[in-house]
């Protein structure tokens, strides 16, 4: 892994990854910490070292963006635009990418899609 995916997440969530000290306190306060497989500050960690585990976790996509670790931040990191920046970066230049819980659109309930238009602003 090269240093892309870094610039990438600065340049796209404007946050800079290297300001976090890892108190921990986002991870405190996220609510789905327990489920991930790298706590919110384990993913900040990993982008500071460029670890290649990055591109493999399927903690940004477990994140829920529910900014709690955003507002538990003392360095007023914006953890959930860093989050959203890694999955658009693990995204990008790949046809053949299928997300982890890719699901089909007719098994969704409405209130599912209208949420995902309204987050997306395409309606």
């Amino acid at each position: 892994m090269n240093d892309d995916i870094v610039e990438f997440v600065r340049e796209v969530s404007a946050q800079n990854p290297f300001s976090c000290y890892q108190c921990g306190k986002c991870t405190a306060g996220c609510p789905v910490a327990a489920e991930m497989d790298a706590p919110p500050n384990r993913v900040l960690r990993m982008l500071q070292f460029n670890d290649p585990d990055l591109m493999t976790i399927a903690s940004p996509w477990e994140c829920v963006t529910c900014v709690v670790c955003t507002v538990r931040c003392p360095r007023n990191i914006d953890i959930a635009k860093i989050m959203e920046a890694i999955r658009q970066y693990r995204q990008r230049g790949r046809e053949d990418y299928v997300h982890p819980n890719a699901v089909d659109v007719a098994d969704l309930p409405q209130i599912a899609m209208v949420s995902a238009f309204r987050k997306l602003g395409e309606w």
